[in-house]
């Protein structure tokens, strides 16, 4: 029996043997990765297939949630790697990338034919300047750096998705959403699996040229090199060179897992939580994150922008996070929490001179509502099923009180404790009406920082909060 198998060596040096197998982690998406009952094909699945054969090397397919990616492929022991991912130096922390295996074409928005809404843009800033169009972001999916600097500062009403991408083109031909940013090659292959046709959508194409986005695949660490050298290779034999750069020549990463990156912190002003008073930051969630940063050594900017911004800001980029704001069922996959801050109860208020009332939560779909854009009011509302037609974003809390006055909404949605110091700067125009939720704040981090600094951060956050001499006295400072 040894010398057969000797002999085949020596015969089939290329041989496949069991060492010689790579589980492929992947989250099925159409067109990219889907299951049939012969086994897992799509764009990027048959691509893979394409280059693994070609060595030899057998693939094993696991399906994985966004949220649990990086966790298995640091789990498992064997040849692993992760697939659909685009570079970023904070994934170089759980593993090595190989040489990219595809390149996505140019973006393009596509909307539905009888959307008359859209119109002919020429470019993103025209669909993204428009208050008055709803646009649709799929979570997980990669955008290019450009395209998410534009939508962080969009006035687009946004909304994420997490659902499969066949629902996506189902929403915009039923015109729920106005338009969806995506490649046209992608476009070309979703759109008839879904079930419809192509004729039945607008393929918007933008004069401008945006960057494009390679895929790679993500290897743990525990990868054996000698099939890592052969992925490479077979990856090269079976791609176009154009899209390769010096910045792909990849080797094992040795850099120190436990390397902390620098954070940026975004929050916007709502007092007594965090708000600027003469140019410096103040507030309990400030100080309470300050603290913990400082005694972590943890390097990191605040900055205060609009709710919108930081919140954007925060699921597209690494090394971010936003700060104070509320879990919902419809946010709590988007992040990583640390918390919970502090409990604050949502409320809804109305200008004293109106006579509305609401009894219970039923009731809220019979008015239209106000607030500012992705903050704890608003989440709030979205969580106990209030339409997007009924709700109307504002960026900065100084347009509350002329919205309503305009009456272009019955109620406003804002947080006790904000509203309380918003409301007497406002010479008390509005009175609560309606407990509409009884919540915590947290500090929402961007969904790839690393497990073991949330894990720190969580342990030196309960830490401070067990510190009853210090909680009592910042709570005293801010009347909490």
């Amino acid at each position: 029996m040894i010398r057969l198998f000797t002999f085949l060596l020596v015969l089939y040096p290329q041989i496949s043997f069991a060492e010689d197998e790579v589980v492929i982690l992947y989250r099925e998406r159409a067109p990219n990765f889907m299951e049939y009952t012969w086994g897992t094909y799509g764009l990027l699945a048959d691509r893979i297939h394409r280059f693994m054969t070609d060595e030899n090397i057998e693939i094993k397919w696991q399906q994985v949630s966004i949220e649990n990616q990086l966790i298995e492929l640091e789990k498992i022991k064997g040849n692993a790697c992760l697939a659909g991912r685009s570079k970023s130096n904070q994934l170089k922390k759980y593993g090595i990338f190989t040489y990219p295996y595809y390149q996505q074409e140019q973006m393009i928005a596509i909307s539905s034919q009888t959307n008359k809404k859209v119109g002919n843009a020429q470019f993103v800033e025209d669909l993204l300047s428009n208050p008055n169009l709803d646009i649709l972001l799929e979570r997980g999916a990669t955008y290019s750096e450009d395209i998410q600097q534009k939508i962080v500062s969009s006035l687009s009403k946004i909304r994420f998705i997490t659902e499969d991408s066949k629902k996506i083109i189902q929403l915009l031909y039923e015109n729920e959403f106005d338009y969806f940013f995506i490649t046209k090659d992608v476009a070309e292959k979703l759109i008839p699996i879904s079930g419809f046709e192509i004729k039945d959508f607008k393929f918007i194409e933008f004069k401008e040229k945006n960057e494009t986005i390679k895929q790679y695949l993500l290897c743990n660490k525990n990868i054996d090199r000698n099939i890592f050298r052969r992925l490479n290779e077979a990856i090269k034999r079976n791609t176009n060179e154009d899209i390769f750069s010096t910045a792909d020549i990849t080797t094992f990463d040795t850099q120190n897992q436990s390397d902390i990156p620098e954070f940026v912190a975004y929050t916007q002003d709502d007092a007594p939580f965090n708000y600027l008073k003469e140019d410096k930051e103040e507030g309990f969630s400030v100080e309470l994150i300050k603290r913990i940063f400082k005694n972590l050594n943890l390097s990191k900017e605040i900055i205060f922008s609009s709710a919108s911004r930081g919140y954007q800001k925060t699921i597209f980029q690494n090394n971010h996070l936003f700060f104070s704001t509320i879990k919902t069922k419809d946010n709590e996959k988007l992040f990583k929490w640390i918390g919970p801050i502090h409990p604050v109860e949502i409320w809804l208020y109305k200008l004293k001179s109106s006579n509305l009332k609401i009894d219970s939560v039923k009731d809220l779909n019979s008015y239209s509502f106000t607030g500012i854009l992705e903050s704890s009011g608003l989440m709030a509302l979205i969580e106990k099923g209030v339409k997007s037609s009924n709700i109307y974003s504002l960026n900065r809390p100084e347009q509350i009180i002329e919205f309503m006055k305009l009456k272009r909404a019955d109620f406003v949605s804002l947080e006790k404790r904000v509203s309380n110091i918003y409301l007497t700067l406002n010479k008390k125009l509005l009175e609560p009406v309606f407990l509409l939720k009884k919540s915590y704040l947290y500090y929402a981090f961007n969904i790839d920082t690393p497990d073991q600094i949330i894990s720190q951060i969580q342990k030196e956050f309960q830490k401070i909060k067990a510190n009853k001499t210090y909680l009592k006295k910042l709570k005293d400072k801010y009347s909490l």
